[in-house]
């Protein structure tokens, strides 16, 4: 309608009511005007006299509904509606607005009923079946919600931009990328201007790490609507993804000027920010002290919030490799969650005829390094002494394992519900392989699921979590300083906790060429995530360097492009002489990674975070690799490695020392072919270990034991 149509409607229907102040139509379609044009208040006066004239009108009392529910006033809204369903219940436009008001309200279960209620009477009413569709989805009952809009669209396919979105959305959460792209360019076609779709194809592009076009797309979505929260949170990603941290924090301080609900989750966000990569030491140290100071202002104030997983997403996951004492930062932001309302906080006291063992991680993938350091042990634990439960989640987790006595894979992402699931398991014992690297199963161990909850060095940091009961480490990852570091109880075994199957290489070899690398270079490979580069390990590479003319280091590229260009601007300033001679070469897959590993002439270990699976991997072929072993567990596990092999001529404890180490490796045939003959003698105790997983019973009987009798 055209705003000279406008005022022309509007001109009539004034004089009629001029004419006519009784007039009951007239008074109801202004006020359908007034609401049309977004006056709401001169609608819902319109909608007032109407009723003062027909105290019964059905049609002015859901549109009373309609306006106060378009002004965000749901409880008033529902008022009008449920005097319209008495006087007729089997409305279908009053049952619809019926369970759009409750869906509103977060009243799923009402609002699926009526809605439900609505179809029965007219199933071919589009809108009934998208906005089902939708509570089903805040449901997490994903399959149905997707049927629901499929048919909204069967109904209407050319203007049903809600469920085009919608249903795209779902596909994202099921890495269905390409599908969802296609649902939204539809959405999109239909309606330009529809926020949800460009934050929702930024998302797309975030996972898929193309983050310049995903910034675009957030951009473009809090222009046309800026309360859309969701956007700020992703740009936000995005920009501490790019390196950018004070980008950050402005786009956060930008999203909470807005005054939307949820404010806590933005304040924890921007209280965590921490970048991937460092310009400095002593950039790292400002980040982890606004850190703290951010920590403490929130646990002064105190915050609400209803999903972390949603909400916050990850914990604090680049915390963990900045190579100090983490145990009162991890306390600190775990105190911000363990009050929150659904946590329990008391054990639960069980008999089974056998202990009920359960593993969780998101990650239990035979490819992955949570998979290969840990399904071992759950494969292997004795079925005659535990009853073993699988619980994984996610797209990382498709396990292989032959043998649990109950394997469950959560189909849903949604804290509640998976609570519900594992709680259900009435496990004794459950085990964390990782906590810290998803958000689903950091704040999943808040709660207490078991009277006895540990978490394993799948990511090596203490959790800070009350509820977490013992963490297990071994001799070789702890130190004097080190065992003070830790929330939990400290479980000390004699060697590591893990049945590492041993690797096999099934490629052909590939020559330094296919990774367009010089034949005649000494080549110091560091095959590590970006992330685990710290500022300290910048100088000896820079030693390395200078004590080697023919020296160059390889790093594999980072996941994201932005971090290679970040990292060497900080190489060009700390050590300028030598930055020429450090180059990326692309990330790899598995068969590449392998060949890669073989091609080095030695292989450097990180400070601070060491290397994990990939230790074992270059151990498991005879690799020589140099390692310097920090204070903290996750930067000792290449030493324990060496130390459970009874090999330690590769350990070095000084910067320089470390140096000379590798020079010497990567210079000297004879020297390096001694070396790797040493290692493939001794390597063979790090694979299969069944002694770990002998270990490991004997602990969880003892545990057990402790548990019931308390």
């Amino acid at each position: 309608m055209n705003t000279l149509q406008t005022n022309m409607d509007e001109t009539h229907l004034k004089e009629a009511v001029r004419l006519d102040p009784n007039n009951e139509n007239a008074l109801n379609n202004l006020g359908n005007l007034y609401l049309a044009q977004g006056f709401f208040p001169k609608a819902i006066e319109c909608y007032e006299k109407t009723l003062a004239v027909a105290p019964g009108s059905m049609v002015a009392l859901i549109n009373m509904g309609n306006a106060y529910l378009a002004m965000q006033m749901a409880v008033e809204a529902l008022s009008f509606y449920q005097k319209a369903l008495e006087h007729d219940s089997t409305n279908p436009v009053i049952l619809y607005s019926m369970g759009n008001c409750l869906l509103s309200l977060r009243q799923l279960d009402s609002a699926a009923e009526f809605l439900q209620r609505t179809i029965a009477l007219q199933p071919d009413l589009p809108s009934a079946h998208s906005t089902l569709g939708i509570v089903y989805q805040q449901q997490h009952r994903s399959e149905e919600a997707m049927a629901c809009y499929e048919k909204a669209l069967s109904l209407s396919p050319s203007t049903n931009v809600e469920a085009y979105n919608n249903l795209g959305a779902i596909y994202v959460e099921q890495k269905r990328y390409d599908e969802a792209l296609a649902l939204f360019e539809k959405a999109l076609a239909m309606k330009p201007s529809h926020a949800q779709t460009h934050s929702n194809i930024g998302l797309v592009f975030l996972d898929t790490n193309r983050l310049d076009e995903a910034a675009a797309y957030f951009k473009t979505a809090i222009q046309y609507n800026p309360h859309l929260m969701e956007a700020y949170r992703n740009m936000g990603k995005v920009l501490l993804e790019q390196c950018d941290a004070r980008g950050t924090i402005a786009i956060y301080q930008e999203a909470l000027k807005m005054q939307s609900p949820n404010q806590d989750g933005f304040r924890i966000n921007l209280a965590k920010i921490l970048p991937p990569i460092y310009s400095s030491k002593a950039d790292m140290v400002f980040w982890r002290n606004h850190y703290e100071e951010e920590l403490d202002k929130l646990l002064v104030t105190g915050v609400q919030i209803e999903d972390p997983s949603k909400e916050i997403g990850s914990a604090n996951f680049y915390l963990a490799y900045q190579g100090f004492n983490n145990c009162e930062l991890q306390k600190k932001f775990a105190s911000l969650f363990h009050n929150l309302p659904e946590y329990r906080e008391a054990p639960i006291s069980r008999r089974h005829p056998k202990p009920k063992v359960g593993f969780i991680s998101n990650f239990f993938h035979p490819q992955h390094t949570i998979g290969k350091h840990f399904l071992g042990l759950a494969e292997h634990l004795s079925r005659d002494k535990f009853d073993v439960t699988l619980i994984t989640a996610g797209a990382h987790s498709q396990s292989s394992l032959q043998n649990p006595h109950t394997h469950i894979h959560l189909d849903s992402q949604y804290l509640p519900k998976v609570r519900k699931i594992v709680a259900e398991q009435e496990l004794d014992m459950l085990i964390y392989t990782d906590i810290g690297m998803d958000p689903l199963t950091y704040y999943l161990a808040f709660d207490r699921l078991a009277p006895v909850q540990c978490t394993m060095w799948g990511h090596p940091d203490t959790t800070g979590i009350p509820a977490m009961d013992y963490f297990l480490s071994n001799t070789a990852f702890e130190t004097d300083e080190s065992r003070s570091s830790y929330s939990e109880t400290l479980k000390i075994f004699e060697n590591m906790i893990t049945y590492y199957p041993r690797p096999v290489y099934t490629g052909k070899p590939l020559g330094r060429n296919y990774f367009s690398l010089p034949e005649d270079k000494h080549l110091y490979y560091c095959p590590q995530s970006l992330f685990k580069i710290h500022p300290d390990f910048d100088e000896i590479l820079g030693d390395i360097l200078r004590k080697d003319p023919k020296g160059l280091i390889v790093l594999i590229s980072g996941t994201r492009e932005e971090w290679n260009t970040f990292l060497m601007k900080r190489f060009e300033t700390t050590i300028p002489d030598v930055a020429g001679r450090i180059g990326f070469i692309p990330r790899l897959n598995r068969e590449e990674f392998l060949a890669s590993l073989q091609i080095a002439d030695v292989l450097l270990d990180t400070i601070h975070f060491s290397a994990g699976s990939t230790a074992f991997e270059m151990l498991s072929f005879g690799l020589p690799i140099v390692t310097m072993p920090s204070n903290f567990l996750r930067g000792r596990i290449t030493n324990a490695c060496y130390q459970q092999m009874g090999y330690t001529e590769c350990i070095a404890t000084t910067p320089e020392e470390y140096a000379n180490l590798a020079v010497n490796l990567a210079t000297q045939a004879d020297y390096r072919e001694q070396v790797q003959n040493r290692i493939r003698e001794t390597s063979h105790v790090l694979f299969e270990d069944l002694s770990a997983v002998s270990a490991l019973e004997d602990f969880l009987t003892q545990a057990y034991e402790q548990a019931v009798s308390r």
